[in-house]
């Protein structure tokens, strides 16, 4: 029970739907081994494990937690004899006819394939809108694969970039491909059943178009006018989790990389995550003409699409300590920096406001080789 507790938190928190839905299904069946009373007693004429089983069948893909919560909130209807009304200690019945829940379908299996070699915002926005149209699986190819398809090896190697593609909070699951195939086809994957093939406007052509034709799937083509411009954030922090600290972590994030990510996933870990980027003019200050590489809004953006982040924001400061005015509204817990970042008087202030100051060590992800983002971006 405490593994499966613990696979729910860790599937919420990596927004896995997947993982969710095998979870919850996991902790249902330990339920029943250990306390067969709570979904089945003698007063009940609703097969609440039949419903269930079949809900299972109807929302495969995490969406059986919907299922429970129209449990809690006594909406179940069953058998020909009563409703469960009324969550908790006073479950009454009712005598009314019935009337079968409408199941929502499942969301379609959405494939894209790619070798997601050091991913900037154009594909991030891509993969977005390949989310809208479902579940997104990536087919990811590695470095051989690469260098067949592409005449050249990867800028960051296989794990690196199945690392940073997992971290995307639109992708769902990675599929790695190593064998050669027609660039006009998807490859065979086990397990894997496409119903869309989504594709940039580049990468559209008659052959794929044919190819989804002749197999059923769905051929979609996100045009380039899609991509434009970045999706504003909303200012206003989302109400704070029961029991969940806020954890601020502050930079420039100029050309987020793996250590990013992973300084992201370690923090995660004490709490909700909000990031204060800094603005373009506090940057030029702080390092110099030719900084930022990349504008404020989009830096934003590729921080907010990590699936450790809770939100991105713009600092509204100056200096150092440019998110004290984010700090004021967003009244964090804790203060979390690598050794880096450790400057600047953040110490200090933390001190005065009465705010937990973390200081995590430079560590890439395991198997990984450490990154700056000084030398990816050359300057």
């Amino acid at each position: 029970m405490g593994q499966t507790g613990k696979d729910c938190f860790e599937a919420i928190r990596h927004c896995d739907l997947h993982g969710l839905g095998a979870a919850l299904n996991e902790c249902m069946v330990c339920w029943e081994k250990l306390l067969p009373h709570t979904v089945r007693h003698p007063t009940l004429t609703v097969d609440l494990i039949s419903l269930l089983r079949a809900y299972q069948a109807c929302y495969p893909r995490g969406n059986v937690f919907r299922l429970r919560r129209r449990l809690s909130s006594g909406c179940v209807r069953g058998g020909s004899s009563g409703r469960v009304q009324g969550a908790g200690k006073n479950c009454t019945l009712k005598n009314e006819p019935l009337k079968p829940l409408m199941p929502t379908a499942a969301p379609k299996q959405v494939i894209v394939a790619d070798a997601f070699d050091d991913l900037r915002s154009p594909q991030i926005r891509f993969l977005e809108a390949a989310a809208r149209l479902g579940e997104v699986a990536a087919l990811l190819w590695t470095d051989d694969l690469v260098r067949q398809l592409e005449g050249k090896p990867p800028k960051f190697p296989l794990a690196e970039r199945a690392y940073f593609l997992q971290a995307i909070r639109f992708i769902q699951r990675v599929h790695v491909v190593g064998r050669q195939f027609d660039g006009s086809a998807l490859p065979e994957v086990a397990g894997l059943k496409p119903e869309i093939w989504a594709l940039r406007e580049a990468e559209g052509n008659a052959a794929r178009e044919s190819f989804c034709a002749a197999r059923g799937l769905d051929y979609h083509v996100v045009r380039d006018e899609e991509l434009h411009g970045f999706p504003e954030a909303s200012p206003a922090p989302p109400p704070r989790a029961p029991g969940r600290k806020r954890v601020l972590v502050t930079g420039c994030y100029d050309y987020v990389h793996s250590g990013h990510v992973r300084f992201f996933e370690e923090v995660s870990a004490y709490g909700d995550v909000y990031a204060v980027l800094g603005h373009d003019a506090n940057l030029r200050l702080l390092k110099g003409p030719g900084h930022p590489l990349f504008p404020q809004q989009e830096r934003r953006y590729v921080v907010g699409a990590i699936r450790y982040i809770t939100q991105a924001l713009i600092a509204t400061g100056h200096g150092w300590l440019d998110a004290q005015p984010e700090i004021g509204r967003l009244k964090p817990d804790i203060y979390a920096v690598n050794e880096d970042g450790d400057r600047g008087g953040k110490r200090e202030y933390c001190a005065r406001m009465g705010i937990e100051y973390l200081v995590l060590k430079r560590v890439p992800a395991p198997g990984l080789a450490p990154r700056t983002s000084t030398d990816l971006r050359g300057f």
